[in-house]
């Protein structure tokens, strides 16, 4: 069964919508990880051709300072980005476990029928001391 993209897209936006705002930041600061992670380079860039052309000290310190509050900037970004995806992540799918437990619940036992069986672990004592799980399935018809 083939889908088209549109219905994936749609399941999507039904369980971000609700948290767009927390969507939209995570986003902008995914954006700004990445930002931060280009502008790097460039300092060092700029400290490297300073110490060539024997620049002054104090623009090497600057460079170098710059470098370190952009490094340090973009751990705290991605630790912060890492925090709003993980909360958008959990609360969509939590969202949707939700709805899709409701479908479960709401379909008729006739559904269920066919295959239901009910899965029973006894523990046993082993040989050796420790216990070990048995399985036993026994399939219910009702």
């Amino acid at each position: 069964m083939s889908l088209p993209l549109k219905h994936y897209k749609d399941l999507l936006m039904q369980y971000l919508k609700p948290q767009w705002r927390r969507a939209l930041l995570m986003v902008i600061l995914l954006l700004a990880s990445v930002g931060l992670q280009l502008v790097n380079p460039l300092v060092l860039r700029y400290f490297i051709d300073t110490v060539i052309a024997g620049g002054s000290a104090l623009s090497m310190t600057i460079a170098g300072v710059i470098f370190i509050g952009i490094a340090l900037t973009n751990q705290a970004v991605s630790v912060f980005a890492t925090y709003i995806s993980q909360n958008v992540a959990w609360t969509a799918t939590n969202s949707l476990r939700v709805d899709l437990v409701a479908h479960c619940l709401a379909l008729d036992m006739a559904f269920y029928w066919p295959s239901s069986f009910c899965c029973v672990c006894v523990l046993s004592p082993s040989h050796s001391g420790r216990r070990t799980a048995r399985w036993t399935l026994t399939f219910t018809a009702s």
